[in-house]
């Protein structure tokens, strides 16, 4: 079996990659998002210490999984594709089931600018019923 190296662009990318700016602009990213984002029914899930966490994403828990769904295909329509994180049957830990049915995950990590991350919280907020 042959191995192949790492290409001569990947190499020069991840070389000069300013890892700091990346985990900065994540924090800023997740942080701009929780300021934009209010609704008094959903709970925004934060990190412990956000100067030491490097959050992917916006993790908001809603009152029951039918909030949840319903939130979750107006953003679909809206072009946002939120994820679903943890998908615990509820045969296998009833608690931890019914956890998992209200969150719902929402990418704002250092790919976006803050104009994106402005525009996604639009989209957000315009989405909550």
């Amino acid at each position: 079996m042959e191995r192949s190296s790492i290409s001569e662009i990947s190499y020069d990318t991840f070389s000069n990659f300013d890892k700091e700016l990346f985990y900065r602009n994540k924090v800023e990213n997740w942080l701009l998002l929780s300021s934009i984002v209010k609704h008094p029914s959903v709970e925004i899930l934060k990190p412990e210490n956000i100067k030491k966490c490097n959050p992917l994403s916006l993790v908001l828990k809603f009152t029951n999984s039918a909030k949840r769904e319903s939130f979750r295909n107006l953003l679909i329509k809206n072009d946002v594709y939120p994820a679903i994180l943890w998908q615990i049957p509820a045969e296998k830990a009833i608690n931890l089931s019914s956890l998992s049915d209200t969150l719902i995950s929402i990418h704002c990590d250092a790919r976006y600018s803050k104009e994106d991350i402005q525009d996604l919280g639009s989209i957000i907020n315009r989405s909550f019923d």
